[in-house]
């Protein structure tokens, strides 16, 4: 046990000298990442809710042509799944920043942008796997009207949630053996989960450890955001205290992300290497 431990305790050592070093530097380059991967979000937000608004509108106007719906209906959600990689893409290059002290941030995009592509694809299976029985029963017993079966269904959806949450432990280091080891979406993969799977107890107390610092974060964060609240409050009688509310809370959000990126990322770098994730061959 106190060797296992051992990884735990040198990962919180080296992240912490990591932070007193390099604060400035990784504050730069979160900066840098964190607003390329909100403009993004923000490109992608208003391209769905273009979707969405053609749909209603197809729905209104050609009320009778339901193919359409679904054409429009498969482009969003091919859409969704194309931002979703490239943010997630930009937010892991994150870890580039710890590793080398430096960021390409498009060369490494480009670099990691097939892989991540593939680990989301892998991912998706593995969610259509775990979750499709239960989502097939839930539907069948709500459009049959058959409450045993719809109630079966929505048990198996709890414990399938359960089952994602352990995949989800295992499977952690996946973007960070994508990143750092340029290993494929699927091998990255299988490489975590063999990782957490000789590690088990050291990464639980490690991830106990990071929740409650991230916790501890969202609370002083979400303090904040409640005063800054009060000024929507205002902004019922005000227009200007609403847009000034709304930008401030805009502002806070970007940079909670970044706080709580610039000690979750290296906290994960340095327990992966820990661990053994970069003594692979």
């Amino acid at each position: 046990m106190g060797n296992d431990l051992d990884s735990v305790g040198k990962s919180l050592n080296d992240t912490f000298k990591f932070l007193t070093k390099n604060y400035k530097m990784e504050f730069t380059e979160f900066v840098k990442i964190y607003l390329l991967m909100y403009v993004v979000a923000i490109l992608g937000i208003l391209i769905i809710g273009g979707a969405a608004f053609l749909i209603l509108g197809s729905m209104i106007v050609l009320p009778n042509t339901p193919w359409i719906l679904a054409i429009i209906g498969l482009v969003a959600l091919l859409i969704v799944l194309i931002f979703v990689i490239l943010t997630t893409s930009i937010s892991s290059t994150a870890y580039t920043v710890i590793d080398k002290k430096e960021l390409d941030i498009f060369g490494k995009i480009k670099e990691i942008l097939v892989p991540v592509a593939k680990y989301f694809i892998g991912m998706g299976l593995l969610k259509i796997a775990v979750f499709g029985i239960p989502a097939i029963i839930v539907l069948f017993g709500f459009l049959n009207n058959q409450q045993l079966m719809l109630w079966l269904g929505v048990l198996l959806f709890i414990l399938c949630i359960l089952v994602w949450i352990v995949i989800g432990f295992f499977i952690q280091f996946a973007l960070v053996e994508i990143v750092i080891r340029k290993k494929d979406g699927i091998e990255a993969i299988k490489d975590s989960y063999r990782l957490v799977k000789k590690n088990i107890v050291a990464t639980v107390v490690f991830d106990i450890l990071l929740m409650v610092a991230m916790f501890a974060i969202n609370a002083v964060f979400g303090a904040i955001q409640n005063l800054v609240g009060v000024v929507f409050i205002f902004g019922i009688f005000n227009i200007a205290f609403m847009v000034l509310g709304g930008i401030f809370m805009i502002v806070i959000m970007f940079f909670q992300s970044i706080i709580m990126g610039m000690i979750m990322i290296p906290a994960q770098y340095f327990f992966w290497k820990a661990i053994g994730g970069s003594n692979k061959k």
